[in-house]
């Protein structure tokens, strides 16, 4: 037996004539009221959310993909991004900014990190044309495609990137050059052996000694200087579709698609990235910062000289995308993201394709966190991959998850569940009743013994419930650990009870093991008279 009383929260969100009556109005000549039996005859645990390290890595996940990307943006189009970013950032936030003096204009320095994300994909959305954000798309496909070749064995030299854009570009001759003169190396340096039948440090010798990007820049052009010269003028092209349609408009007076590949695309490229601004004010500037992190990097053991013009090409873009992790606060222009960033992450691609796989603290996103987040995180990511965890998934994960768990401290806060009750809700009288309010007030026996409002909630709308037949009424209780600390604040406890209560009730309500008191307030009319009371109720039934 249920005991029929009254209380206090709910949330209608069904409503479902139980006995198969219609909604009517009331006749006239009705009898003395009478008031509905109200029961409550169903609970269900909803779903709970709980600032745990599951929520924490669903949350930085979330964050950090947006994130990640929208910084490729920036590094990419960085001109793009500073003409837009406080125009966009006024236009969604209006002036003054909530957090600023009151006064001026709203600036993009002055937005919290959640709002600078909108203007980030803001500026992505509206200000980069369709082919501008396939660069950044491709961009970050690139990235995780390092990853995958980080995590496999050697392709076949045939099968590698440097072979394939050389059959493609050029000719299979000159493809099937360059893999002869990488297993003419091989067998020369180890008796004759193929390159495939090498181990993994083998392989590096050879990487090392035979400049497989320097053998492929020849291939492109007869020339290592004019090949780099061409590749990097094209990927320039590439990455700035917009500029390359109006050197090729401008110089040819056609689309770049329609140019000449061999007579007027090199031109068009070449014109492109000649006007590519630079952080650095000059060449000479650009090689005092080469030749300072080439020093850096051979004092580390990692490329054979401190002179970057004698490095081979293998080694120059590892100097290169090095000096990249000066530009991670910043400042760097178009001109340095292709030679810093997009030319030798693709040149080193193409030899991680010849390498086989590396341990997880060498490859690409490891030591991409180490430098940009921090140590625990890249340690964190390892640990994720290790137990099975997607690497990219994993990766986003930790770009964000330090910052996201400095939330810890406010953990009880966040903690909120959306609860279920079934109330029925039976007419005694010969004549339709309406519902005109109810009030519903969810109640917790803390381990106190004391009760501890969890859940409020009311419904004003008019329901009516058919003579002599019952209505069921489904009803979501939202609860929130915020409102909960604060009702017990408002009823004189102090901050430390309050969220000592709090806690205890949410334990409860997450182990399914809560006892429910519940108040419901109904005011019910018929024609004549309107009256008010309350149900007192209970879960588990007793």
């Amino acid at each position: 037996m249920s005991k029929i009383a009254k209380t206090a929260i709910f949330f209608v969100l069904s409503l479902v004539i139980v006995a198969g009556g219609v909604l009517a109005g009331c006749s006239k000549g009705q009898a003395e009221l009478q008031m509905p039996t109200v029961e409550l005859y169903q609970y269900l645990k909803g779903t709970t959310g709980d600032l745990n390290d599951a929520t924490l890595n669903q949350v930085a996940e979330g964050g950090g993909e947006p994130g990640y990307k929208f910084g490729n943006m920036k590094y990419i189009y960085p001109t793009v991004f500073a003409a837009n970013k406080d125009t966009v950032a006024a236009a969604l936030f209006g002036s003054p900014y909530k957090f600023g003096d009151g006064v001026s204009t709203t600036t993009y320095a002055q937005l919290t990190a959640g709002d600078q994300l909108a203007v980030d994909g803001t500026i992505f959305a509206t200000k980069l044309s369709a082919a501008e954000q396939d660069v950044v798309t491709n961009a970050l496909a690139g990235f995780f495609n390092r990853q995958e070749v980080d995590l496999s064995n050697a392709k076949a030299l045939t099968a590698t990137s440097f072979y394939l854009t050389l059959y493609g570009k050029v000719s299979q001759a000159a493809a099937d050059g360059w893999k002869a003169d990488i297993e003419a190396k091989a067998g020369l340096l180890y008796a004759g052996k193929a390159y495939a039948a090498l181990t993994a440090t083998e392989k590096q010798v050879v990487i090392a000694v035979a400049d497989p990007v320097g053998l492929f820049y020849k291939g492109l052009a007869g020339n290592a200087v004019y090949g780099e010269i061409g590749f990097r003028n094209g990927v320039a092209a590439a990455t700035y579709p917009t500029l390359a349609e109006a050197k090729a408009q401008l110089i040819y007076s056609k689309a770049y698609k329609n140019l000449d590949p061999v007579t007027e695309a090199p031109n068009v490229d070449g014109a492109v990235y000649a006007a590519l601004a630079s952080y650095y004010p000059d060449d000479a500037a650009r090689a005092t910062a080469r030749g300072g992190t080439a020093w850096y990097l051979k004092s580390l053991g990692y490329v054979t000289s401190d002179n970057y013009s004698a490095l081979n090409y293998v080694e120059k873009d590892r100097v290169d995308q090095a000096l990249s992790a000066s530009f991670t606060s910043g400042g760097a222009k178009e001109r340095d993201y292709i030679d810093f960033f997009a030319t030798p992450g693709a040149m080193l691609l193409f030899v991680a394709e010849m390498s086989d796989a590396v341990p997880l603290n060498q490859t690409i996103c490891y030591l991409t966190l180490r430098g940009n987040v921090n140590a625990t995180s890249a340690e964190g990511w390892k640990k994720d991959v290790t137990a099975g965890v997607n690497s990219r998934q994993a990766f986003y994960r930790w770009l964000a998850k330090e910052g996201v768990s400095a939330m810890g401290a406010a953990a009880s806060l966040i903690q909120l569940g959306l609860q279920e009750f079934y109330f029925k809700i039976d007419n005694p009288n010969n004549y339709d009743i309406s519902l005109d309010s109810l009030t519903i007030d969810f109640q917790v026996k803390a381990s106190t013994g004391e009760t501890v409002t969890a859940a409020r909630q009311s419904l004003g709308e008019q329901i009516w419930v058919p003579a002599e037949q019952a209505i069921n009424l489904r009803v979501l209780a939202p609860v929130k650990t915020m409102d909960v600390i604060t009702w017990q604040i408002m009823i004189g406890k102090s901050t430390s009870q309050a969220m000592t209560l709090a806690a205890d009730v949410w334990v409860q309500i997450q182990a399914g093991t809560a006892k429910w008191d519940v108040s419901v307030e109904a005011t019910v009319s018929n024609e004549e008279e309107t009256l008010i009371e309350t149900y007192t109720l209970q879960w588990p039934l007793v």
